[in-house]
């Protein structure tokens, strides 16, 4: 353990440790030009439309299946991302408040991070260095980038730590437990961290006295406990292990493994893991420098090697012994394990003697080499007329019902805009059913002549508007031209010439007509590319 009297310079006032991480997550990490309130962070794929669309459901059980709705929790085994994002959601307008989340989460990562260096160093330039590593951290910018919410969340993990290197000074039995209580929060983000942090943990373990060994992972499995019974017993369905179908005669595993350069590997961008190669060569030389200061840095070392090896999967025999681990067998994802890596990088230059040097280089090099750097973002501005809905009352029917692979839960992004319920459903795994009471009423006869499947009749405004059904819209951006024309001839003689609101046809069933004066029609945009569909619920 390094032990130097921590140094009170500029750079250690934590107004300026703050405010500093924010400055490079807004120049470094977000594109130029980044609208906050109109531009979205993250791909237009399948996961990133989940995850919106989850934090929306999850509060309003009618989001969805309207009239009778669905209980989402069901589908939330990790629940704090979606308990952190509710104030924003609540208090800001869409895509305000998930840009401020994803922000909050990187700053909150890095501060962390540096945090955990302080502990263990008591030197704030190698924290610095520290915290830039973690915002640029590929397995970090990768997840927010496809909107894998809880993956992104992993500031607990350097908690846990840093109350660790606290104890280890102080012996104070509040610090034991504060990293006991950060190891078992980390399970509240997402299951699999508990043991990602167990296995970080290994060597620190197993030179500690037994005594506080059983003590710090009898705090994480107390924690664990509610954790646990909400996974059994509410989201129950969501413990069923996948079995995805074989791609051109791959599995999702082999799909998903790195192989032996994972450490400089910038792509697939949704599976990279790479590591600054400027950091790697001046940890390297510091390290093999002096048996002593290997010793010192071997839990980051370990974490370092042990995280290599798990994320290539396939091209090793360590995972598949991981994955016959009872509970672990369920991790189809090697790049998941790219954290653990990650970590270990950002332990060991916690023994670097002079890091200062090294930030401008790695804050030029990341960008360069890495695709998840800066973010990616989409512009929701051709989507703003979904916000003259939001004063409307009643469901809304979004047709086609069936949307395909290119509307993948799509309806749940534009709801956070006009906060209506739908009644198109969302688009579940393929081991959960929809609810039976829906499936009924799709078989309908009005539903099947308004979906086009049979010839309309007797359909009328009023039945429905008697079904609740106030608002009929047509997605002009997203559901090709000849589908919309088709769509409009049907249900014009019914429900008469539909309201071009820019973004969408509308027909309302009660004469609530939209005031166009207060609609911005603006010219038919050019759509987002739509990422390669990914098996959702990660």
């Amino acid at each position: 353990m390094l032990s130097k009297p921590t140094q009170s310079t500029f750079y250690s006032n934590p107004l300026v440790i703050g405010l500093g991480y924010f400055l490079l997550i807004w120049l470094l990490i977000l594109p130029s030009g980044f609208n906050i309130s109109t531009d979205m962070i993250g791909f237009w794929g399948s996961d990133q439309l989940d995850t919106i669309s989850l934090h929306w459901a999850v509060w309003n059980p009618s989001a969805h299946f309207y009239p009778d709705g669905f209980n989402f929790w069901t589908l939330t085994p990790n629940i704090l991302d979606h308990i952190a994002f509710w104030p924003f959601q609540q208090t800001l307008s869409f895509p305000l408040s998930i840009n401020l989340w994803w922000i909050g989460v990187l700053w909150l990562n890095a501060m962390c991070a540096h945090w955990m260096i302080v502990q263990q160093s008591d030197r704030h330039d190698t924290a610095w260095l520290a915290g830039i590593i973690c915002l640029v951290g590929e397995p970090i910018l990768r997840e927010i980038n496809w909107g894998h919410a809880p993956h992104s969340m992993c500031f607990p993990i350097f908690l846990s730590w840093g109350y660790w290197w606290k104890w280890e000074q102080s012996k104070r039995h509040l610090h034991l437990m504060l990293s006991s209580f950060f190891g078992g929060l980390v399970g509240w983000i997402y299951l699999f961290y508990v043991p990602f942090l167990i296995l970080i943990m290994v060597p620190k373990l197993l030179s500690c006295p037994w005594k506080f060994t059983s003590l710090w992972l009898g705090g994480i499995c107390l924690m664990l406990l509610p954790n646990l019974y909400w996974v059994w017993h509410v989201s129950s369905d969501m413990t069923t292990i996948p079995n995805p179908p074989l791609i051109d005669g791959q599995t999702l595993v082999d799909l998903h493994s790195n192989n032996w350069l994972w450490w400089w590997n910038p792509s697939p961008i949704d599976i990279t893991s790479q590591l600054s190669g400027i950091t790697v060569f001046a940890v390297g030389w510091m390290v093999f420098q002096s048996k002593a200061t290997r010793r010192q840095a071997s839990f980051g070392l370990w974490s370092l090697f042990i995280g290599g090896l798990l994320l290539m999967g396939t091209t090793t025999p360590v995972f598949e012994m991981v994955q016959a681990i009872p509970f672990l067998d369920r991790l189809q994802w090697p790049e998941r394990f790219g954290i653990v890596a990650l970590t270990g990088s950002i332990l060991l230059v916690g023994y670097l003697p002079r890091s200062l040097w090294l930030i401008p280089l790695v804050l030029v090099e990341m960008p360069l080499r890495s695709e998840n750097v800066p973010l990616h973002t989409v512009s929701m501005k051709p989507y703003e007329c979904y916000r003259s809905l939001e004063h409307t009352q009643g469901a809304i029917l979004s047709l086609p019902i069936k949307s395909g692979p290119d509307l993948y839960n799509i309806h749940g992004v534009f709801q956070q805009m006009h906060q209506r319920d739908l009644v198109n459903p969302f688009i579940l795994p393929p081991f959960i059913s929809p609810p039976q009471s829906w499936e009924q009423q799709r078989r309908e006869h009005w539903m099947l002549q308004i979906d086009g499947e049979e010839a309309i009749s007797t359909l009328s405004a009023s039945e429905l508007y008697a079904k609740g059904i106030t608002s009929i819209i047509v997605d002009r951006n997203w559901v090709p031209d000849e589908r919309q024309v088709q769509i409009i001839e049907r249900l014009s003689p019914v429900l008469g010439e539909p309201q071009n609101l820019g973004c969408i046809y509308h027909w309302s069933t009660n004469d609530n007509q939209i005031d166009l004066d207060e609609v911005s029609i603006d010219h038919k945009p050019i759509l987002p590319k739509v990422h390669s569909i990914q098996v959702p619920l990660q």
